[in-house]
């Protein structure tokens, strides 16, 4: 297995994690469930994490996949912890998260071994 489909695998793995953690049938709920809040976060973090350190190469190779956008709310979640809005991260976790899902599904079965 490459390196890069090692952290593409963690990505994956962190992205359904996030959205099993994400339990609230509503965003409210979420705004008013600390424990979740703080698991889908970690996992946010680890997605943007695991994102950098995939090689140059390989991101180039998918641009359609949003690595910057990815990177950055690592970043807002690890630096601007105090400036989270629960509502974009409800968003991410119930829009995006499902939507790179696929994407990188579809990377990993494609890439070679």
């Amino acid at each position: 297995m490459s390196r890069d489909e090692e952290y593409l695998k963690d990505i994956l793995r962190a992205s359904w994690l996030a959205i099993r953690f994400c339990e609230s049938p509503s965003q409210s709920e979420l705004e008013a469930n600390e424990r979740e809040q703080a698991a889908i976060l970690y996992e946010i973090g680890i997605i943007g994490e695991a994102s950098r350190l995939l090689s140059e190469e390989f991101k180039t190779a998918h641009p359609t996949i949003p690595w910057k956008k990815i990177r950055g709310l690592r970043n807002r979640v690890i630096h601007e912890y105090k400036e989270i809005d629960i509502s974009e991260i409800w968003l991410v976790v119930k829009r995006d998260l499902p939507d790179l899902i696929g994407k990188l599904e579809a990377l990993i079965r494609k890439e070679p071994r």
